[in-house]
């Protein structure tokens, strides 16, 4: 509802949505949304490890601009 009333009121909404399922379009009855394709859908997708890029030691600002 809140999507519909911004478009209705004048905002562009963007949605991205990598799988490419139909999700706001398939509950209004007009056409309210313009959609757009960009390339080709990948299903296969690994979710990345976070927890081997918290180890990974931070250097400060500091350090990059005094550090030696």
């Amino acid at each position: 509802i809140l999507m519909a009333f911004l478009n209705l009121v004048g905002f562009d909404i963007l949605f991205f949505i990598p799988t490419g399922y139909q999700t706001i379009e398939k509950y209004f009855n007009k056409k309210l949304a313009e959609e757009h394709q960009i390339g080709e859908y990948v299903y296969d997708l690994n979710v990345p490890d976070l927890n081997v890029a918290r180890q990974t030691a931070r250097i400060s600002w500091r350090e990059k601009l005094f550090g030696r």
